[in-house]
């Protein structure tokens, strides 16, 4: 994921990004990364945002229903050594559609999402009539 952000940074350089990267060993060439951020940092940098690239964490995934934030979600694949199952692939489904909740596969696909989601204008959490339901979606799934 983290190669796809830098090569879209690159054609987009008037973008900015802030990443919290883990520990993973990649650099980023074209944005801003810390292998961890606060949790008040967080917030702060998610308060800021235009939208939320991430993997299918239900986190990542809560923090933006509850503020109305359009994410590109790029699911960890077991396949290709990112995940020990696909449940990414498979919990990000139930979100298909949601005008919120952009996915994407692979590079094509996460560049297709950044554009759709840059082009919309920006809302805010009562532009988006289906988020309550999708938090109630969430929260029962979790409790399930």
């Amino acid at each position: 994921m983290l190669g796809y952000i830098d090569r879209w940074l690159e054609r987009n350089p008037d973008n900015e990004l802030v990443a919290q990267i883990g520990c993973s060993e990649y650099q980023l060439k074209n944005g801003v990364s810390f292998s961890s951020v606060l949790p008040d940092d967080f917030a702060s940098y998610l308060s800021n945002s235009e939208l939320m690239i991430t993997h299918a964490g239900m986190g990542n995934i809560i923090s933006c229903l509850e503020i109305g934030l359009p994410m590109v979600v790029v699911p960890r694949i077991a396949e290709l050594g990112e995940h020990r199952n696909n449940h990414q692939l498979d919990s990000i489904e139930k979100f298909r559609g949601s005008p919120l909740v952009n996915i994407a596969q692979d590079e094509s696909e996460f560049d297709e999402c950044m554009s759709e989601v840059l082009s919309r204008p920006r809302g805010n959490v009562d532009g988006f009539p289906c988020r309550d339901s999708l938090l109630g979606y969430v929260k029962m799934f979790l409790d399930s």
